[in-house]
């Protein structure tokens, strides 16, 4: 039987701008790609507790669990596994500089328009978009 791999990924968003850390050249999976924090589960850890610790680890920046809100979920086949990724919401109310871990090497806060300009994984770019539809854009 194969194991399941259990991603979980956070959208992290102020007013109308999303967080978005670029992969380091030295990681495994898509390195120079755009993406969103966040990592697969450690065994027994809660989506929501996986999610928020992730956040610290490739951000620097401490989110708490019960205010993630799941987005969407996914499956996929990684490595010729299956993989489940859940997507979360979590809103603040100042930009700031993460604090970013050797997975990646630069960061950006960017508008819906300028998400489509990246090489962001279209799942991130969907959860992005349903989280600010509600959000009113300045």
């Amino acid at each position: 039987m194969q194991d399941k791999k259990t991603i979980c990924k956070v959208v992290i968003i102020c007013g109308p701008k999303v967080l978005v850390l670029k992969r380091s050249r030295w990681v495994i999976y898509h390195p120079h790609r755009w993406d969103v924090p966040g990592g697969a589960t450690d065994p027994g850890e809660s989506l929501d507790n996986a999610a928020a610790r992730e956040c610290l680890e490739e951000a620097g920046y401490e989110v708490e669990p019960t205010k993630l809100r799941l987005v969407d979920s996914q499956s996929k086949m990684r490595d010729g596994k299956p993989a489940e990724r859940f997507c979360f919401a979590y809103f603040v109310d100042e930009e700031f500089e993460p604090k970013l871990s050797f997975e990646h090497s630069e960061f950006a806060w960017l508008s819906l328009n300028e998400l489509d300009t990246i090489d962001l994984p279209n799942f991130y770019k969907d959860c992005a978009r349903s989280c600010l539809a509600n959000v009113k854009l300045l």
